[in-house]
């Protein structure tokens, strides 16, 4: 859950505060290393972020576009149901390249199945990374009803994970990053789940002791 990884966070000395102010401009911003947006929604569809709205304004899009072309890190969890959310994480998204189809992945029966449910996806982790990097202590992530990550536009992200050959969508991101201008941009598709981690270690993209906004 959101919270389980804020408290692993702040246990490794990272300091990370909610942004809960009903409006995000540069100086919400200036003190974080890392701005987090979990997945954002509508009232009626879920409840995620209590009473804060699940659509930035176009003043508030301009803001984060600023921070993270100039140095900030931005981490943004979408999941398969975006395009009928009520947010406009596409959005910001699309202003770096990226954006979010609304499909749900299925895996053909066999062991890419976790549990044998067809939505509960076995993902290829990192093919281009060879176990370095941002992926050095994973060695596997199930994905629970997730959707795909479309990077045409942005031909120089590093795909994190995949989907599967026998997936369809198959060989489609799940989790991408890139770099844009002096910033870094992290996607994740949420209903993900770690399999196994080989050693404890900082991630990259949340400097030791940084501070973190987790968003609406």
């Amino acid at each position: 859950s959101l919270a389980e990884a804020v408290d692993t966070l702040r246990r490794r000395g990272m300091t990370v505060t909610d942004a809960l102010a009903p409006h995000i401009g540069p100086a919400e911003l200036a003190a974080a290393d890392v701005y987090v947006i979990p997945h954002l929604a509508r009232p009626g569809v879920e409840r995620v972020t209590g009473d804060l709205p699940p659509v930035y304004a176009p003043d508030e899009l301009d803001a984060i576009e600023r921070y993270v072309r100039n140095g900030g890190g931005l981490v943004v969890l979408a999941e398969c149901d975006t395009a009928t959310s009520g947010n406009n994480l596409d959005e910001l998204l699309g202003r770096f390249g990226v954006h979010v189809e609304s499909v749900v992945v299925q895996e053909a029966a066999g062991e890419r199945r976790h549990g044998g449910n067809a939505t509960w996806v076995r993902s290829e982790i990192a093919p281009a990374l060879n176990g370095q990097g941002i992926v050095a202590a994973v060695d596997g992530a199930c994905f629970y009803r997730t959707g795909v990550l479309d990077l045409t536009a942005a031909p120089g992200a590093t795909v994190l994970a995949r989907t599967s050959d026998t997936a369809a969508p198959a060989g489609r991101a799940l989790a991408a990053a890139l770099t844009v201008d002096r910033g870094r941009v992290d996607i994740r598709l949420l209903r993900a789940t770690i399999e196994r981690l080989r050693a404890e270690r900082h991630r990259h993209g949340v400097r030791h002791r940084a501070q973190g906004c987790t968003s609406r």
